[in-house]
């Protein structure tokens, strides 16, 4: 393959998953054209993305980010819930389509990372051409700055929990400006929010 860099890396992941072949189309058939779909679309953030790899046996269509006003804006006020709604479409029939989100700083060090698994959700089975959509909410307990992040789709290993094989992966997104009021108290100092509590006793 002679093409751009982030093709031939999603090309070359998904030869070795083995999910498809050199001479197998990469567009998919066309998603079923529902109400909230369409909005997603509508407002699809994966034309921003860096790059993007995998073996596409279940893909990540379109996605949209709404921050604390319920606007598709990546200005977002510190503390406060983000919604991501993700399209996913089967190629192939599957029972293990996880999805996960990765946050990055400025300078590209990993803050947070989770997914389906680690929220012991599980995914819905899907048929080979079927599609759904994936609404995750997280709060952005993190300090004021610039964010980007990645949305990911993969299998998990039988091996091990913490491997997998990876579907889907569009990274670079973003970027999400936090930030925080003026003339408040800090709801924490540093990189994030921990969970705590503190007591006093006489």
């Amino acid at each position: 393959f002679d093409g751009p860099p982030e093709e031939a890396t999603s090309r070359y992941f998904a030869l070795q998953a083995g999910k498809i072949s050199e001479s197998e189309p990469g567009m998919l058939p066309a998603l079923r054209q529902d109400p909230l779909i369409k909005r997603i679309q509508a407002n699809d953030i994966l034309t921003s993305a860096r790059a993007r790899q995998g073996g596409e046996s279940v893909s990540i269509q379109a996605a949209s980010f709404r921050n604390e006003k319920g606007l598709h804006d990546f200005t977002v006020k510190q503390s406060s819930a983000v919604v991501i709604d993700i399209v996913l479409q089967a190629k192939n029939s599957t029972d293990a389509a996880h999805v996960g989100v990765h946050l990055y700083d400025r300078m590209n060090n990993l803050v947070f990372a989770a997914g389906s698994p680690q929220l012991q959700v599980c995914p819905p089975r899907m048929a080979a051409g079927e599609s759904i959509i994936v609404t995750i909410e997280i709060t952005l307990s993190v300090q004021p700055g610039h964010y980007t992040f990645s949305l990911n789709c993969a299998e998990i290993s039988a091996a091990s929990p913490n491997l997998g094989s990876l579907h889907d992966r569009h990274d670079g997104l973003g970027p999400i400006h936090v930030w925080q009021e003026d003339g408040v108290m800090h709801p924490f100092y540093g990189i994030a929010r921990l969970p705590m509590t503190i007591e006093f006793h006489h």
